[in-house]
């Protein structure tokens, strides 16, 4: 997923039906970030980071680790 705000910063790491948050990956930071998702909208003031100093090539093995 990429944004015109983010230029290429932040990647959509995956989602699934029925999922309540959206995960995605920061390239400036090398870290995963959750942000829940709402009725109609991400609730951007309650992202977190939840793994950090991973290259892009670690971000599958991160998540499979995070569960």
């Amino acid at each position: 997923m990429r944004t015109d705000y983010d230029k290429e910063k932040r990647l959509l790491i995956g989602i699934i039906e029925g999922a309540t948050a959206v995960l995605t990956y920061n390239r400036v930071m090398n870290s995963i970030t959750r942000t829940p998702i709402e009725t109609d909208r991400l609730d951007v003031s309650g992202s977190r980071h939840i793994d950090r100093q991973r290259t892009e090539g670690q971000v599958l093995e991160s998540v499979q680790q995070l569960g």
